[in-house]
């Protein structure tokens, strides 16, 4: 079964392998008009083509920065290959799973379901051999057979009359995706099931891995394990290396996709398959299906491999187009079961979706905005907020810290003449903690917005963005994107426990950073609605009762005082949210803190939350490197 969902996670890396780098598009200029000039003389066709390839080239290069893409993309799949040598089980391993498994207190049956369709019996048998292959025995493999090909029909009454847990149901005619895998669904007896195309494969420790943390957390109702694919070949690429459970990013993709393993009991309780959401018919059962799970546990390790064939939407979305109104369809039918209010709208890639939640009220947002002596950037700030902004209900605190400028005070006696503006002063130092705890005291509006002088409102539902999701009563802040002035990224979000240097001195780390703004990111994340762990208080909207709540900023931090407030919402429960759809613009340069205040606030932030930093970011995958933010495989 394909839901249209990973057709996704491919693009953005293969753009980049197509654009180009600069140093081609400085070869062809210098060929062009050197050696080229006297080879293939003006005029002639051969000159023609010759320049319509230059031309090509220039439209393609977006520069070092691309190429520095390029190269992490090309980087990490020759990583991969040393990460399945070093991380994968041998086959003496696999017979140590199959022993240890014998000895686990609980044994559940896990039933696979596998709806097939004449596919290409090689492939066929590869997937069901490898449910034959299980480190973990106690399994059957229940498949509903359409196929109008002799040979398939043989092969499968071979394999079930050689072992007695493959069971094959031989249907009349073909009634569609949904439909067949229901036929296999009802085959099956196991408390647990798990679903695997008939080209595909699973790895021979994923039944083991499912098992063995059922040891654990048997109240565990969907288990979800990272993927990577497989070609023609059988050469594996493309890892996807997944977050733990997200729900925002569920709405926004179907990232759990393989191998997702399901209670029994509430697939029945939910009637399976619905007809009606071919081609996202995963992704329809699972939006169903997490609306009774207590629990959803990741397993960060590859179990699952996707066969990529031609037509296959794992390669083009393009082959199942109708998947994408499929999984609206579905996304729209979680939405009216939820009480939410909204629309769903295609993503900012293909494969992706934007559900874009209508906004309940129109509450005041009261933006808080610390200033000291940048006239120019504020002058720009304020003029960016005031002439772009669609959102109705604002105001603007600009909070004087010492500011001595003439020009400063100059613009500050002009604003005094804006009707959504007003200029507070604050004697207390520069402390950014405190400034901005100083501007919500004084603030009059419902939620609050934090947000540095030096930005510039880019996208004008920059504030309604960010407000669908604050407005939420399980979500604690929210972020957007950050871009520098050449148009990379500077944020979209923030991970734990990552940026070089030795362990105790890692905190947090921007994610990304220096990247094109037209770059997806890893996965297409950049580019989706999300949760994370901590948001840049450059730019963060939170509802003043969480904000409050959570005591505020803490005054004794500068550098990670929006980490230790994101990570003390999270320890009440609310959610952190980052939306792509709010884009703002920061002219600042970067600047490195002082020494003495960062070791400071390392060590404050190391006996606060040194065990949730050193126990991993949820949402990033412990098979990715630490030590840079570029998603690269960890060595």
């Amino acid at each position: 079964m394909r839901p249209e969902a990973l057709s996704k996670h491919s693009p953005p890396e293969r753009d980049v392998a197509r654009r180009g780098t600069g140093a081609i598009k400085r070869i062809a200029e210098w060929c062009r008009r050197g050696v080229v000039g006297l080879t293939l003389p003006p005029g002639t066709r051969q000159r023609q083509i010759f320049e319509l390839f230059l031309r090509s080239v220039n439209k393609l290069s977006d520069g070092r920065r691309q190429w520095r893409i390029y190269k992490i993309f090309l980087m990490n799949e020759l990583k991969y290959r040393a990460w399945i040598r070093d991380n994968e089980p041998a086959p003496g391993q696999l017979l140590r799973y199959r022993a240890d498994s014998k000895g686990f207190s609980y044994r559940p049956k896990i039933s696979i379901i596998m709806p097939a369709y004449n596919p290409v019996a090689a492939w066929l048998k590869a997937a069901i051999e490898s449910v034959e292959g299980q480190a973990y025995e106690n399994w059957e493999l229940c498949i509903a057979d359409a196929s109008t090909d002799e040979k398939i029909k043989a092969l499968l009454r071979h394999y079930s009359e050689k072992d007695a847990r493959i069971r094959v149901a031989f249907l009349g005619k073909n009634e569609g995706i949904a439909e067949n895998s229901n036929q296999a669904l009802r085959m099956a007896e196991g408390e647990y099931v798990g679903f695997l195309d008939h080209d595909d494969e699973l790895s021979p420790d994923a039944l083991y891995e499912v098992a063995r943390l059922l040891q654990e957390s048997p109240e565990a109702d969907l288990i979800y394990s990272d993927e990577d694919k497989i070609d023609v070949n059988n050469r594996r690429h493309e890892p996807f290396f997944k977050p733990d459970w997200s729900p925002d990013l569920m709405l926004s993709c179907m990232y759990t996709c393989h191998l997702s393993v399901y209670r029994k009991s509430i697939l029945d309780e939910i009637g399976g398959f619905r007809r009606g959401f071919e081609g996202s018919q995963d992704y329809d059962l699972a939006l169903r299906f997490i609306e009774r799970a207590r629990s959803i546990r990741h397993i960060p390790r590859i179990l699952y491999h996707w066969r990529t064939a031609q037509g296959s939407t794992s390669i083009s979305i393009d082959s199942k187009r109708y998947a994408e109104e499929a999984a609206k369809k579905a996304l729209c039918d979680y939405m009216s079961r939820n009480g939410i209010q909204g629309e769903v709208l295609s993503g900012l890639w293909p494969g992706s979706y934007h559900v874009k939640r209508a906004l309940l009220n129109t509450p005041l947002v009261s933006v808080a905005i610390p200033a000291r002596d940048s006239p120019v950037m504020l002058r720009r700030c304020i003029e960016s907020i005031v002439g772009k902004t669609t959102y109705p209900s604002f105001e603007v605190l600009v909070v004087s810290n010492d500011s001595v400028d003439r020009r400063t005070r100059d613009y500050f006696r002009e604003l005094k003449a804006v009707s959504r503006v007003r200029v507070l002063d604050y004697c207390g130092g520069p402390n950014f903690s405190a400034i901005n705890n100083y501007a919500a005291r004084y603030s009059r509006g419902d939620v609050l917005l934090f947000l540095d002088d030096d930005a510039e409102v880019v996208t004008s539902g920059w504030v309604d963005a960010m407000l669908e999701h604050a407005q939420r009563a399980e979500v604690g802040a929210v972020g957007c994107k950050l871009l520098y002035p050449d148009r990379t990224v500077q944020h979209a979000g923030m991970i734990l426990g990552v940026g070089g240097g030795r362990a105790e001195a890692r905190v947090a780390c921007h994610s990304p950073q220096s990247s094109p703004h037209t770059y997806n990111g890893y996965m297409g994340r950049e580019n989706l609605i999300l949760n994370l762990s901590a948001v840049s208080a450059s730019c963060m909207m939170i509802r003043r009762r969480a904000f409050e709540e959570a005591g505020g900023f803490n005054e004794r931090l500068r550098v990670f005082s929006d980490v230790d407030l994101c990570l003390r919402l999270r320890q009440k429960g609310y959610l952190i949210v980052y939306t792509p759809y709010a884009v703002l613009c920061r002219h600042r340069p970067r600047k490195n803190k002082g020494v003495g205040q960062l070791k400071n606030e390392i060590a404050y932030m190391r006996e606060k939350w040194g065990k949730v930093i050193d126990a991993g970011d949820p949402y990033y995958n412990p098979n990715l490197t630490v030590m840079r933010n570029d998603f690269s495989i960890r060595p």
